[in-house]
């Protein structure tokens, strides 16, 4: 009789894999890029939004969210490789989803002047609620890099105490 076979069955189990911090931000990289390219209004659009600040403020937000959660996951990589998983993970998820929220509260009004075409009707009240909505994004973004920051003094801390527990 075989005494491999439970180890093998206990390898052929599903085991309980969670994403890892880089690939989530690429995910959230990919997500923005193919989400911002469905806003964009075709060659169809209405004329009155072709050239206008929606279109070039629209296409430079998609861009440079994307780099910027790029550039994030590979900081995470980065960490990952030379601090050999020294941050704390539940910090990364929460650096994660503030700044998502942040980047999607941020893109609201430039939404919305779209889909409820407030360009022509430009009702002031509207205007100022929207740049609200924007300006706790803003806030949200700050406190995701704030967090970001928090992540990095918490690995270094953590590469520094393991290096002293060794010696």
């Amino acid at each position: 009789m075989n005494t491999a076979s439970p180890n093998l069955v206990a390898q052929a189990a599903p085991a309980k894999r969670r994403l890892s911090l880089p690939l989530l931000w690429l995910g959230g990289m990919i997500a923005v890029g193919l989400i911002g390219a469905a806003e964009i209004p075709g060659p169809g659009a209405d004329y009155s939004l072709h050239d206008t600040d929606y279109v070039i403020a629209h296409v430079h937000y998609t861009l440079s969210v994307a780099a910027a959660f790029a550039v994030f996951a590979f900081a995470y990589w980065l960490m990952d490789r030379l601090m050999s998983r020294g941050y704390s993970r539940a910090l990364g998820v929460l650096h994660f989803a503030a700044t998502l929220a942040g980047m999607v509260l941020i893109a609201v009004p430039i939404l919305a002047v779209r889909a409820f075409d407030l360009s022509r009707a430009r009702p002031v009240e509207t205007f100022q609620a929207l740049s609200r909505v924007s300006s706790v994004g803003y806030l949200l973004s700050l406190v995701g890099t704030a967090i970001f920051a928090g992540v990095l003094i918490d690995a270094v801390r953590r590469r520094l105490t393991k290096g002293r527990s060794v010696a």
